[in-house]
């Protein structure tokens, strides 16, 4: 799981400071997380508690970045990277995610994403009724949302073409009113996948628990008693549907489960 060289910074992007003291500070910033992490993985084998303290060296450095205003794909990937050897597996989880939103379609992104799942402890299986429909929105799943905006503009933009070249025909064509059809469904189901991700941001969060030995409870404090009789571990994902209590929040897993946890047991998304 070699870590990527960030090829910008993406600074004005995000609204920061671009003065050169600034810009210098951040390259600098940058290139001793990424020799930190390099240093870390040449030594790993032979020396662990040093590779440890390398890994962390360069999370804390790649934080640094982020608490500074920079914030890119890229950044989130290799700090993702750095989680994962540190076997902090519900951060690394995060910063993949986050990773997602920024840059869709990664190819390394996405295995390296599934391998930090991989790494989690408990299983929580989704309802089959879930994993059927995932199967038969594929394309809503499986896109990013970037992608089924295009796509679905597109499909707009054509639609419109195909029926503005059909007043020239009549009666139309059967493969002309089949590509009219097509085109009218494609943008119809784009438009709604892409409003219901836009509803489903709005009204809930993702999460991921980023401790160990989480009891979820059934209410907003330690003295409530605990929903279940299990302790879930770090990288379990989860989403947020409803405010914060104070220091707690109500988290609900992909089979349903649900209760409240402290918001310092977690990362939201």
């Amino acid at each position: 799981m070699m870590i990527s060289l960030l090829t910008m910074l993406a600074l004005s992007a995000n609204g920061i400071s671009t003065a050169p003291s600034s810009i210098e500070h951040q390259r600098q910033t940058l290139a001793a997380a990424k020799q930190s992490f390099d240093d870390a993985a040449k030594i790993g084998s032979r020396d662990p508690d040093a590779a440890r303290r390398g890994y962390q060296n360069a999370a804390n450095n790649f934080e640094s970045l982020i608490d500074s205003g920079v914030e890119n794909g890229k950044l989130y990937y290799n700090l993702g990277n750095t989680y994962v050897r540190l076997g902090k597996i519900g951060k690394a989880i995060a910063c993949y995610r986050r990773a997602e939103r920024l840059s869709p379609g990664d190819a390394n992104l996405v295995e390296n994403l599934r391998f930090a799942r991989s790494l989690q402890q408990d299983r929580i299986a989704q309802p089959a009724t879930v994993d059927a429909l995932r199967y038969l929105l594929f394309w809503h799943y499986g896109l990013p949302l970037n992608l089924r905006a295009w796509a679905g503009a597109s499909a707009y933009i054509a639609l419109w073409l195909l029926l503005a070249i059909g007043l020239y025909f009549r009666p139309r064509p059967t493969a002309l009113k089949w590509a009219t059809a097509s085109c009218a469904l494609v943008a119809v189901s784009l438009a709604a996948s892409v409003a219901f991700d836009l509803y489903a941001g709005h009204a809930s969060r993702a999460g991921v628990l980023t401790a160990d030995s989480v009891i979820l409870r059934k209410g907003n404090g330690d003295s409530y008693e605990p929903r279940f009789d299990y302790r879930f571990s770090d990288g379990v994902e989860f989403t947020v549907d409803e405010p914060p209590r104070g220091d707690w929040i109500h988290v609900r897993l992909a089979d349903g489960k649900d209760g409240w946890i402290r918001r310092d047991q977690a990362e939201l998304i």
